[in-house]
């Protein structure tokens, strides 16, 4: 994060502006120290980090004429002129090496996928067991028998039902 802010701080204002607390008559600037003093605090909520612009001061010498055409300037300066040179944009290296790595299975999908296996392999028996056995007397007799009870029992229940009606 410091290295994003100190970043981002230098190339403010595109890279022509200083942190400046006094006016040009010695006085201190409220709002530049204000700003500064809230954008100390931004570690506490980041929207904070924008005080800091409060403090900015530009450095661009900006000349005009009385027709707003821009003069010719001369500038005495003994620094060396790589000083204000803006800074050559970083390259990013393109050769990048790509590991395989192994897929996750998860739990859940195990248990799923062999959940899945059992119930075709039990459909499997019991289709070969259907189609295996020939249907005999006795199986009819107690399908009878069982629908039997089924009915004596489909026979209560609106028994029930219409004693809960009456209620």
């Amino acid at each position: 994060m410091g290295a994003i802010l100190a970043s981002g701080i230098l190339d403010a204002g595109g890279r022509n502006v200083t942190i400046k607390l006094k006016s040009k008559s010695k006085h201190d600037r409220l709002t530049a120290v204000v700003g500064l003093a809230v954008f100390t605090q931004f570690w506490y909520w980041y929207p904070l980090t924008y005080f800091i612009s409060l403090a900015f001061s530009p450095t661009a010498l900006i000349g005009l004429n009385s027709d707003l055409k821009v003069p010719k300037f001369e500038f005495l300066s003994n620094a060396k002129p790589s000083l204000f040179d803006y800074p050559k944009p970083t390259t990013q290296q393109t050769a990048t090496t790509s590991v395989k790595v192994p897929t996750a299975i998860l739990s859940t999908y195990a248990k799923a996928k062999s959940r899945a296996k059992k119930d075709a392999e039990s459909k499997a028996k019991a289709k070969e067991k259907a189609e295996a056995a020939p249907p005999s007397e006795d199986a009819s007799a107690a399908s009878t028998s069982m629908q039997v009870r089924v009915a004596g029992l489909i026979g209560s229940f609106q028994v029930e039902l219409a004693l809960f009606d009456l209620i």
